[in-house]
């Protein structure tokens, strides 16, 4: 797999087939323009948190009754999605910050 030599600037996120087709439906209007950008912010947060619903739902059906329990269900958990929720924190964050400071949309 080749990695990217190259990161995602300001201007390619304000020339992305998603952004220009959300200017289209905005429009000019600054309250839709809001809520569409909370709605997506929203959106972007709930797929970047699926780690962590991962996690919750596994504690949830494995029910664990003492304190060791608790703490494997913890430890296996943070090894295998806690690497994964911590990327996607950092993505997430980043468009979150990329739609709300950027005032061209």
């Amino acid at each position: 797999m080749k990695l990217p030599t190259r990161f995602p600037t300001m201007k390619d996120v304000r020339n992305s087939k998603v952004m220009k087709e959300f200017k289209r439906i905005t429009g000019s209007n600054p309250f839709i323009t809001f809520v569409a950008k909370t709605i997506m912010i929203i959106i972007f947060w709930l797929i970047a948190l699926i780690p962590t619903w991962l996690y919750i739902g596994i504690r949830l059906i494995a029910g664990p009754e003492n304190f060791w329990q608790e703490l494997a269900i913890i430890v296996i958990c943070m090894l295998v999605t806690g690497w994964i929720q911590l990327l996607t924190a950092i993505i997430a964050a980043f468009i979150t910050v990329a739609v709300f400071v950027d005032d061209t949309i």
